[in-house]
């Protein structure tokens, strides 16, 4: 009986102990719960044509950072004045498709960003993405004419 009873109170304290250490682990956050967006708030909502110089790219190719030179907003961007975002450095997401029932980078895209070097002068159609709070690519990326 005795033995039992041991059994039982040691049983119950690793139970609790392993409660008491669950308990203390920070709950894990989901992907995208809570990020911070990384866009300017100038160029929130904007959709057009951005030119400008690459800086800095993913080696994976699937984001490219410029400094804008020119922003051209198309008619249904939010935001009107392009000239707000001329001096920005903006990093702008390649766009993404479905692969065997799986989201993988445009193939094009990435090849294209994994190509430039920094300094190139660079012509991308993008579009702000609310669900994603980033800029994105709308249409191929090209290479621009130096200013």
């Amino acid at each position: 009986m005795i033995r039992r009873t041991w059994c039982a109170v040691a049983l119950m304290t690793l139970v609790l102990c392993g409660l008491t250490l669950a308990a203390d682990k920070p709950a894990k956050e989901k992907k995208g719960d809570g990020a911070a967006s990384t866009v300017p708030a100038e160029a929130v909502g904007f959709a057009g044509v951005l030119e400008g110089k690459m800086v800095s790219a993913k080696p994976n190719g699937n984001t490219v950072t410029i400094t804008v030179t020119a922003a051209t907003p198309s008619d249904d961007s939010k935001v009107k004045d392009g000239a707000a975002l001329v001096g920005k450095d903006l990093t702008v997401k390649v766009r993404f498709e479905k692969k065997d029932g799986a989201w993988a980078p445009n193939a094009d895209d990435a090849a294209f960003v994994k190509g430039l070097k920094k300094g190139d002068a660079v012509h991308v159609e993008t579009k702000y993405i609310e669900s994603q709070k980033a800029l994105a690519l709308t249409a191929a990326p090209t290479k621009a004419e130096a200013k």
